[in-house]
């Protein structure tokens, strides 16, 4: 490769470049001549000279590390029921759909309202306002939230959806005196703070996990 000063300009034969920038030349006797300077015999042992090395990927690296504190970010899909703004950690849903027919069944709690079909998959509904004990007989709902955990599905009843939100991971948690119902309480896994709104954010594990599901206040007959 040609090394090049001064916009591109190749540098002459039997040049090369002083400490100081300039360009230097070597006389007959092998002297070093300097631009507009009287020649020189000898030069000091290491003055000037300065160690160069290539940047390597572990200084990139550890450029990366260093640039920033990391901030431990939480995804969410948010909801609303009744008014209030709860929501599911992004890793337990699948979809958004629009409500469909539910097919009922005999013997199961009566927040259970049946089986939808999913692209040919039977998904067990949930009506969330019932599971979460904010509403004896359900209601109306605008969409459901195909939600998983542990291999098993359910489709979730909500009045609407309000977005996906990046919210801080750690979690506020809640205290008994907040005035949440105790059946409320145990399924929330924190409080998310989002702009000034306060977010409930549900704990999927045990919302879907099967000995709650018995849990039940009432049973279809």
């Amino acid at each position: 490769m040609t090394t090049t000063r001064d916009e591109g300009k190749p540098l002459k034969k039997n040049a090369s470049v002083s400490a100081s920038g300039r360009t230097a030349k070597t006389g007959p006797r092998g002297e070093v001549r300097s631009c507009g300077s009287k020649p020189s015999t000898k030069a000091a042992p290491g003055v000037g000279a300065v160690a160069l090395r290539a940047p390597t990927e572990s200084d990139y690296i550890d450029s990366l590390e260093h640039s920033a504190k990391p901030v431990d970010k939480l995804d969410i899909v948010s909801f609303e029921l009744d008014g209030s703004v709860y929501a599911s950690e992004i890793g337990y849903v699948e979809e958004v759909v629009k409500p469909r027919e539910i097919t009922g069944l005999p013997h199961l709690p009566a927040f259970v309202k049946g089986i939808i079909s999913l692209r040919g998959e039977m998904v067990m509904g949930l009506d969330l306002k019932m599971r979460l004990g904010l509403s004896e007989t359900g209601g109306p709902f605008g969409r459901m939230l195909i939600v998983e955990s542990g291999g098993f599905k359910a489709a979730l009843t909500v009045d609407r959806m309000t977005g996906i939100r990046e919210v801080p991971a750690s979690l506020k948690s809640v205290r008994k005196s907040s005035g949440i119902k105790p059946e409320t309480l145990r399924f929330i896994k924190g409080l998310a703070v989002d702009g000034g709104l306060e977010i409930k954010v549900l704990d999927m594990v045990k919302l879907l996990d099967s000995r709650s599901l018995a849990d039940t206040g009432g049973r279809h007959g």
